[in-house]
């Protein structure tokens, strides 16, 4: 049935999310003990790791930048990184938790389904890869072979964007073809793009010539964007319909925190410790490759499985179907 107060309940699910508002959530809610002392350990856990991160990064500069002024206070660009990042996993955690409070059977497919869980961590750990490229390849081109940036937005903007849409479009179709013949068969166009980008891109941050950039950019985008589409249907896949809005919004919020919130700084942190060589601090961020190759096999494992039986582990968790 439609939601006879849309919008008073999506002021309520920003309530929830909300550090500070959440507390007036789960009392309303009636939230029992575990649930607020899981709240509060998981927001001391992720104060006390962000302060320790801080503390790290902050060291790992001989010279480091100045402070960021905000208004009274000083804080370096790594304390300011962090604290955003903690915010964001806080309100993860606020979310799963007031979830579980109002919507048991949405909770229980979006947190305790194991095809969900490597697809937001497959999803989160590629998003840090492409955020990374796609964030420093001009600054890269520019540096390496001393291209304006007019030059390089005028040939990387347009090709960026149109492998883009050339990529998914070519993905979309076959992995729907290889599903019909074969078991997660989608899943094997999202593991073929994310085996070879690896290696493509090394000759993509190794070319001699902007040209040689740009013809290597070209096959290596196709990989960066064919790994999309099945993935996306597989969350579709796994959700009933009226749940699909909320396990996309999850994903788009891992991928936001973990993919454009760590992927650009981790390579910008990486060049300055390493003389300012971008090329290599861009590719050393695929030392998430392997766990991320092992998380696809692992998910073509157990997909079949969880869409098979997402209407019973609804009604399990009291879906009224």
């Amino acid at each position: 049935m439609p939601d006879p107060a849309p919008f008073r309940a999506s002021w309520e699910t920003f309530a929830s999310l909300v550090p500070g508002l959440n507390w007036l959530t789960l009392a309303r809610l009636r939230a029992k003990r575990a649930t607020w002392v899981i709240n509060l350990c998981g927001l001391g856990i992720i104060i006390g790791s962000m302060h320790a991160l801080t503390v790290w990064t902050n060291s790992l500069r001989k010279h480091p930048p100045a402070p960021i002024q905000l208004g009274s206070f000083a804080l370096s660009g790594n304390a300011l990184q962090w604290i955003v990042t903690g915010f964001g996993l806080y309100v993860m955690l606020n979310w799963l938790q007031v979830l579980r409070l109002r919507d048991k059977p949405c909770f229980a497919i979006i947190a305790q389904t194991p095809s969900l869980i490597l697809l937001f961590t497959i999803a989160a750990l590629q998003s840090i890869v492409n955020y990374s490229i796609m964030g420093w390849s001009p600054a890269f081109l520019i540096k390496t072979y001393h291209l304006t940036a007019t030059q390089v937005g005028a040939v990387f903007g347009p090709l960026a964007a149109g492998i883009g849409v050339v990529g998914p479009m070519i993905a979309g179709p076959l992995s729907d073809w290889l599903n019909a013949r074969f078991r997660s068969g989608r899943m094997y166009i999202t593991l073929g793009a994310l085996t070879l980008s690896p290696f493509i891109g090394w000759f993509v941050y190794h070319a001699n010539t902007p040209g040689e950039f740009y013809a290597a950019f070209t096959i290596y985008s196709l990989s960066l964007t064919m790994w999309l589409p099945p993935l996306y249907a597989a969350f579709m896949d796994l959700a009933l319909p009226r749940m699909r809005g909320s396990v996309v919004s999850f994903y788009i919020l891992t991928m936001t925190i973990f993919g454009l919130g760590l992927g650009p700084y981790t390579v910008g942190l990486i060049s300055d410790l390493n003389g300012g060589n971008l090329g290599a601090a861009i590719l050393s961020i695929y030392w998430v490759g392997p766990f991320i190759v092992a998380l696809v096999l692992a998910l073509i494992w157990v997909l079949p499985k969880d869409e098979a039986t997402v209407i019973s582990r609804a009604q399990a968790a009291g879906e009224p179907i």
